[in-house]
């Protein structure tokens, strides 16, 4: 997702689009729609730009606990500076700050874009927060229907355990 630099040095109102799918190399996720929104608020400070984003994007994911899809929702936002001084580049790495200079007449949003999808989106995928799961024995989604498995059942290895359960100090 490329945009000008004279859109990006214009910019009195915050700049929408619509970014694609397929240009963000998104093919590990599963993203409902081909298209999503894309915001940027831009501020000038002479020749730097400090860009705040912000992309609505929907997920199809696997619920973690009983394996059923589900459609997830995300606001994800970012935030970066574009400038021309190569000097705040220096020293440690930071990832915020982009070197923007003259001589470029486009900045590509896409990987900033992309790594914040990646980035926010969470490491364990849940349907609902009350979700039961699958029976351990069975494999019957308990959210659907209960199975009729022995909840008492203690694997023998364990015994010893609940025994320690039932010692008294005096």
């Amino acid at each position: 997702m490329k945009i000008k630099r004279a859109e990006l040095f214009q910019a009195s109102s915050p700049l929408m689009f619509q970014a694609k799918t397929k240009d963000l190399s998104l093919d590990d996720l599963d993203v409902i729609s081909d298209t999503f929104p894309v915001e940027l608020n831009v501020d000038r400070a002479g020749s730097d730009l400090n860009v705040k984003g912000q992309v609505v994007v929907n997920l199809r994911e696997t619920c973690d606990r009983c394996l059923t899809p589900f459609d997830m929702p995300m606001e994800v936002t970012f935030q970066l500076l574009l400038t021309e001084k190569e000097s705040l580049l220096s020293g440690e790495q930071v990832t915020d700050i982009h070197l923007f200079p003259v001589s470029q007449h486009e900045f590509d949003f896409g990987p900033t874009i992309r790594d914040a999808i990646l980035l926010e989106r969470s490491m364990k995928h849940i349907c609902r927060e009350d979700c039961k799961g699958l029976c351990p024995r069975c494999g019957t989604n308990l959210n659907v229907k209960a199975c009729n498995c022995e909840k008492d059942e203690i694997d023998e290895r364990w015994a010893p355990l609940k025994e320690l359960s039932s010692f008294k100090t005096e």
